[in-house]
């Protein structure tokens, strides 16, 4: 529990000189490239995917690798 609670105050601390995103030319989305945002994955997107994943890679935290 304490490393929790120090892990959450190390985060918390206030930084010194962070970079603003102020005046920065960002590119926008159209009205259809929003509206694509929105649509469901389909079932050959998600397999193309996972397919791209390497057997020894471990696409989350946990270690565990595709083969697992």
């Amino acid at each position: 529990m304490a490393n929790v609670h120090s892990r959450r105050n190390w985060l918390s601390r206030r930084r010194g000189w962070r970079p603003g995103v102020e005046g920065l030319p960002f590119m926008r989305l159209d009205s259809s490239e929003a509206e694509g945002l929105e649509i469901p994955f389909t079932e050959g997107e998600v397999f193309v995917a996972l397919s791209d994943l390497g057997k020894d890679k471990a696409p989350g935290l946990d270690g565990f690798t595709m083969a697992f």
